[in-house]
Formats: structure tokens, C-alpha cells, sequence
């Protein structure tokens, strides 16, 4: 795969995340049963900021979120400048469900898929349905996916997060019994490793505060390409 600049991933990252309408608005989440979009969405990393509202704000809402945003230096770090000022506004409109803030990461050097990843297909996908019904139901769309089986069913689990395109970013889960032992930084190994074969950029996504998962980033090499913030 040709190298691609930080920036241009970047971009991948955010078009992987959502469907985009006019200006700058959010109209879906790209997943098969994608719940409400988040109402602000912001980047800062590789020299750029990208900000987003969702379509159900409005255009006096967005104006001032987008000019705030406007301002965030265009670096990673915890937290945006302005986060004091997004919450404001946004609970304003209506109260604050949720909020989101981590890193976004890609992995330019997947490896070969290590021993005891099993790619899920067509012949083996019933492996899902005890711990990942949504998974197996939604096969189609998660591919390619991995897991570690145990017992005869699938513990653990990496599959594509959204849609398959032209950066991809995974989604990774350990069911509780079986945490602890490795088995996530191998699945997202081959799923990189895998979602790159194919010609896609593997993105990888966590929370500031989950240091476990930044420490599986870490040893599969991934390199950082900003942070993401969202509230919904």
C-alpha cells in the first residue's frame, strides 16, 4: 500500500466514523443499527482540526460550536480548550447523555496473523452466536473478523467498528472470564493485518483514562494521529 500523510488518514478517520450532509453536518453514524450521532464532534491532530455537528442542531448552535472549535490548537491532548464551552451550549439545547475523549491512532505496520487467531467466515460465523450475537447477525458488515475460540466458541473478538472502506477502524472485545490474557492485542494484530492485505488503513480508537488499551496501541506499533471529542 502506497504511504498515505497523516492528514489525509486523518480525514479517513472522521469519513469512516459518520455519513456527512451539508456543511459540516452529521447524518448518520456509519454501523449497521447506528444509534443517535453524537451532536459535536471534534479532532485536533495532524495540523488540523475537523469539527462536526449533528443535522438536528441548529444553525445558530452550529455557528457557535464551529467558531469555538475554530480556535482549538491543532494538537492531541486530553482535553479541547473550549470543553467548558461545548457542554454549556449543548446542555442548553438539551441535556448531556454522553461524552467521549481519546485518542485516534492507526497502524501502518500490521503483522501476520499471530497463532491462535481464527478469521471468522461464512462456514464458522455460528462460533459468534454464544458471547456476539449482534456480531454474527451483522457479519456482512464487521468483516473481516477475528477471534479467539475457547470451549468451541468465540471469547474474544476483533471485527471492523464501521463500515469496510478506505481506513477502517477495529472494534475489539474480551467476554470477562477470559480478560487478562493477551488474547486482544493478537485479534487486533490480525485484523490489521488483514484489513491492510485488503487495501484498507487499520484505525484503532480508545479513551485517554483505558490504559490497557493504549498499551496494546502501543505494542502493535500504532502511531497517533490527533484525539477525538464528542458529546451527544
Amino acid at each position: 500500500m502506497p504511504a498515505v500523510p497523516p492528514a489525509q488518514i486523518a480525514r479517513l478517520h472522521v469519513e469512516s466514523l459518520y455519513r456527512l450532509g451539508r456543511a459540516g453536518r452529521i447524518t448518520e453514524i456509519r454501523e449497521p443499527y447506528p444509534p443517535p450521532p453524537p451532536r459535536f464532534f471534534l479532532f485536533r491532530g495532524s495540523g488540523q482540526i475537523i469539527s462536526l455537528v449533528s443535522q438536528e442542531l441548529t444553525s445558530t448552535l452550529a455557528d457557535q460550536l464551529f467558531a469555538l472549535a475554530a480556535t482549538e490548537a491543532p494538537e492531541a491532548s486530553v482535553a479541547p480548550a473550549h470543553v467548558t464551552d461545548y457542554r454549556a451550549l449543548l446542555n442548553a439545547h438539551r441535556p448531556i447523555e454522553r461524552e467521549y475523549s481519546g485518542p485516534s491512532l492507526y497502524l501502518p505496520a500490521a503483522s501476520d496473523t499471530p497463532d491462535g487467531a481464527v478469521a471468522i467466515d461464512s462456514g464458522n460465523r455460528d462460533l459468534l452466536l454464544p458471547h456476539f450475537p449482534e456480531e454474527a447477525r451483522d457479519f456482512e458488515a464487521r468483516r473481516p473478523i477475528y477471534a479467539i475460540v475457547e470451549d468451541g466458541v468465540a471469547v474474544a473478538l476483533c471485527f471492523s467498528a464501521r463500515y469496510f472502506g478506505p481506513a477502517t477502524p477495529a472494534g475489539v472485545f474480551t467476554t470477562e472470564p477470559y480478560r487478562g490474557r493477551g488474547y486482544a492485542g493478537r485479534l487486533v494484530g490480525a485484523w490489521a493485518a488483514e484489513v491492510a492485505r485488503l487495501g484498507s488503513i487499520p484505525l484503532y480508537g480508545t479513551t485517554w483514562d483505558n490504559a490497557a488499551s493504549r498499551a496494546i496501541a502501543a505494542r502493535l506499533g500504532a502511531r497517533t494521529l490527533g484525539a477525538d471529542f464528542w458529546i451527544r
